[in-house]
């Protein structure tokens, strides 16, 4: 390569990684579930040179704390006297520069205080994910280009970036997959590297990357196993040092895990963490139709253009070159399918698609690019048969336009994650995972067909009542501070909505004065019409983005819900909020909805 290509090469791939990062920020969707108080390992260990959390504060982290799991976080355990992340610590390890890098523009996980600081938390994740993930997308395009001309290992690059989970989940925070697929995706360009150049890979380095993918997610142990098999048969002369390199990663994890847990392995990479204490193929048939084919979860729904791949690896199969790593890829992506499908939460909890196969988005990567080399020496020998290629091919680019609009949907809207939690959680009515009714893609762009049988566990559904409650008169209306998110999973527009589900689930935000942390003592939805106003009591819910805005962590929960039976109604209501504090009833003047009840 000369010097003017390889300087037009350079200049593409920091385009890419530029372009890739920029979309991947400015996409409004930040979605931190599992990965809350990562950064504040990665400070721990930086502060105080321990995996113990001790030193910090984790009471009163808001909606973070989840009753069920006790007083702490589920994220974190207490053992023996001591508070550790419960979560693999691989990606707080490798994540420290970046956490030291931003602790002088004062972003830190962690306040001055030792208390949890969630919003400097939510923001480090953000900007590393995407950081990473831009890295990655350039990582593809090296990995096509190895093989491909440069607007083919665009097209794939592209494709891998934004049509996979790689958009709507590992660049949204850091979860584990995302420095686990980062690390895959070099491993896998480094592979292929190596068997084009027909040279063996670096032994250390390759077993280092390994070593590292299981200790930010455990199920890397397919790749690893897959990989390792490759080394031992294609290329024996390193094969002792690579295993050597390994067994050295792993006695050091081993030794961290007997230091701080007395045992080998902690407990998130015991097996039975994994699998529960369920039958083997108990959850097998349910769990791998849902990861492929559910409206929720299906990768083949999110991900369509896997089917334009593994056409063309089935159609092409004598023209392609590197057979060896093919069958690898595939049967990875099998035996990684497989194991998920067994878990008991092969669902992967409150998430957006096909999360659990995020950890294949590199080895579909591979795949495609020595795919699409297989489809282009067929062209090239037949050139009569041309029209049909591009029959396929536009079949293939109107399939990776649709994953990019699903996965799109997951980094862009936030409803889309807020399905999760409406009309009721996922975590305990898992039929809604089948439901083509309300499909997650489809979140914020149709409303949400609510009904009695659908309401959350804990919920209750009142009939709203004539008349101000226990005859107290309102006051008058006032412009309140507060807000109304939502009418049935819909933003209230100013003309109005229809209601016909015979439910209305209304969702917001109010107080007497956030920047001085006081919230009303009751918020009532209302609806009025010509025979007077009626009146439901709303719920307070946590809004944890109204206590950051207004920077009040303690203040009470700002959020309110209703959901109000509205069978025995018809016609055309107001709906309206009215608040009640320190005795004086008073209807919220800028919230007046028209609603037709069906």
């Amino acid at each position: 390569m000369s010097i003017k290509d390889s300087y037009r090469r350079s200049l593409l791939i920091g385009i890419i990684f530029v372009t890739a990062f920029l979309i991947y920020i400015i996409a409004p969707v930040t979605y931190v579930t599992d990965s809350h108080y990562s950064m504040a390992l990665s400070q721990g260990i930086m502060e105080h040179g321990s995996f113990r959390l001790d030193h910090y504060i984790f009471t009163g982290a808001g909606n973070v704390c989840d009753p069920k799991w006790g007083k702490l976080p589920y994220h974190i355990q207490e053992i023996n006297g001591h508070t550790y992340y419960y979560y693999p610590p691989g990606s707080s390890v490798l994540s420290i520069p970046f956490v030291a890098a931003m602790h002088p523009f004062g972003i830190s996980a962690v306040n001055n205080d030792g208390t949890y600081n969630a919003g400097s938390e939510e923001k480090l994740e953000r900007t590393l994910a995407a950081l990473l993930m831009a890295g990655l997308t350039c990582i593809f395009f090296m990995t096509a280009r190895l093989l491909l001309p440069t607007y083919w290992s665009l097209a794939i690059a592209i494709s891998g970036g934004f049509g996979t989970s790689v958009f709507s989940t590992a660049s949204r925070a850091m979860w584990m997959h995302t420095w686990s697929i980062f690390l895959l995706g070099f491993v896998l360009f480094l592979l292929f590297k190596a068997f084009i150049n027909k040279k063996s890979p670096n032994p250390i380095l390759l077993a280092t990357l390994l070593s590292w993918m299981y200790f930010t997610r455990p199920t890397n142990s397919i790749s690893i196993v897959g990989i390792a098999l490759l080394v031992l048969i294609y290329s024996r002369s390193i094969f002792i040092p690579f295993v050597i390199t390994g067994l050295i990663w792993a006695s050091l994890f081993a030794g961290y895990s007997w230091h701080y847990f007395g045992k080998l392995l902690p407990d998130y990479f015991a097996p039975g963490n994994l699998f529960g204490p369920a039958t083997f193929f108990q959850y097998f048939w349910k769990g791998l139709a849902g990861t492929m084919i559910s409206p929720a979860r299906g990768l083949l729904v999110y991900t369509p253009s896997l089917l334009f791949v593994g056409f063309l690896l089935g159609s092409y199969y004598r023209r392609i070159q590197f057979k060896a790593l093919m069958w690898c890829g595939v049967a990875v992506f099998l035996v990684h399918l497989i194991t998920i499908s067994e878990f008991p939460t092969w669902y992967a909890g409150s998430c957006y698609g096909p999360r659990y196969m995020t950890d294949m988005v590199p080895w579909l990567i591979l795949l495609s690019a020595i795919a699409v080399d297989a489809m282009l020496s067929h062209m090239q020998e037949d050139f009569h048969r041309q029209i049909k290629e591009k029959i396929l091919l536009t079949v293939g680019v109107i399939l990776v336009l649709f994953s990019i609009f699903m996965h799109g949907r997951g980094a862009l809207c936030s409803a889309t994650h807020d399905w999760n939690d409406v009309p009721n959680n996922i975590n305990y009515h898992q039929e809604r995972i089948w439901s083509f009714k309300y499909p997650q893609f489809m979140a914020g762009l149709i409303s949400i067909p609510i009904s009695k049988e659908t309401m959350g566990e804990g919920e209750t559904c009142d009939k709203p009542v004539y008349g101000a409650p226990g005859g107290l008169p309102e006051s008058g209306p006032v412009i309140c501070e507060g807000f109304l998110d939502s009418v049935n999973g819909s933003k209230p527009l100013p003309d109005g909505l229809t209601a016909s589900s015979g439910i209305l689930l209304v969702e917001g935000w109010a107080t007497i004065s956030g920047k001085d942390a006081i919230i009303p003592d009751v918020v009532f939805v209302t609806l009025t019409n010509g025979r007077g106003k009626l009146y439901v009591k709303a719920r307070s819910v946590t809004r944890k983005d109204v206590n950051e805005n207004f920077k009040q962590p303690q203040m009470p929960d700002p959020g309110y819900k209703a959901v109000i039976d509205v069978s025995e109604l018809s016609g055309r209501y107001f709906l309206g909020i009215a608040r009640f504090y320190k005795g004086k009833l008073e209807s919220c003047s800028q919230f007046n909805i028209p609603v037709v009840i069906k």
